[in-house]
Order: structure tokens, then sequence, then C-alpha cells
């Protein structure tokens, strides 16, 4: 029996990463397939009450979280994350584009985490292209470019 055909997009806080998402919905959409999001978290994070961690009407009314976040940019980027995981799920039921979401750990090789979701029936990975200097790329978005068994697309 032959695998679904998906794309995989890699999100991440930032604004090139919310291109690409859009981007990702738009061609799943097109093409007709289901859209595999994965998001790299920090290890305490993974596995942790997410929702009550990272709303932020949770976090101003004073829930307390079995997970402790000290550093204020990494609650802020937990958040940013939070909300563009969620308006990417909810762009791509808008659309009618079936979509699954797996929060990954930033312990380890996190490019073999990310190549790990390629399986049969992957059709691409879609990522934003990382550093902000036009001529660079990010690390992990130059790690998949090179070691990606499928087509990438990276976002500026």
């Amino acid at each position: 029996m032959k695998s679904a055909e998906y794309l995989l997009v890699a999100v991440s806080p930032s604004e090139q990463s919310r291109r690409a998402a859009k981007l990702a919905v738009k061609l799943a959409k097109s093409m007709g397939v289901e859209l595999r999001v994965v998001a790299v978290m920090p290890a305490q994070v993974v596995g942790s009450p997410l929702d009550q961690l990272l709303k932020p009407s949770a976090v101003e009314a004073g829930i307390q979280s079995a997970v402790t976040v000290p550093d204020s940019a990494l609650r802020r980027d937990l958040v940013a994350l939070n909300e563009l995981v969620t308006d990417l799920l909810e762009e791509c039921e808008s659309y009618g584009v079936r979509a699954t979401y797996l929060p990954l750990s930033s312990a380890g090789d996190v490019v073999t985490k990310i190549l790990s979701e390629v399986r049969e029936g992957c059709l691409g990975v879609i990522l934003g292209a990382g550093e902000r200097r036009p001529s660079r790329l990010g690390q992990v978005a130059e790690g998949i470019s090179k070691r990606s068994p499928v087509p990438v697309v990276l976002v500026p």
C-alpha cells in the first residue's frame, strides 16, 4: 500500500518561519496533500503541558506550570512559536488541508531529528532560510538542504 503524500514544514519563532508556514499551506492545498508541522523546542518543554505553559492568557494569569521557564526571552519565543503553530493549524483547517503537528526536542542533532520525519510519501521540506544576512543560510537550513533525500524549499 502506498503511503500518503505530504509536505513537511519545520517552524521556529521567526518571521522567515511564518512565511515558510504560509507557503507550505498554499503548496499543500494546491497539491492536495497533507501538511506535517514540526517545531523544535527546548527539551524541558517537549511533553509538558504546553497549552498551560505557552498561552499568553495563562502566563498573564499567573497559572503555574510543571515546567519552569525562567528566561523571559525563552518564554517570548515559546509563546511566539505556539501562536505560529496555532495560526498555521487554523489556516490549514480553513483551506481544507489535513495537518498534523509534532513538537521535537532540541536536545541532540536538530537536523537529524527534523529529517527523521522525512518518510515514504514526503514530497518536500519547507523551512525558513535562517541567518538574517542574505548570503548565508542558518545552520539548520544548511544541514537540511545538504542532507535531505527530498527537495527543500528555503524561504528568506
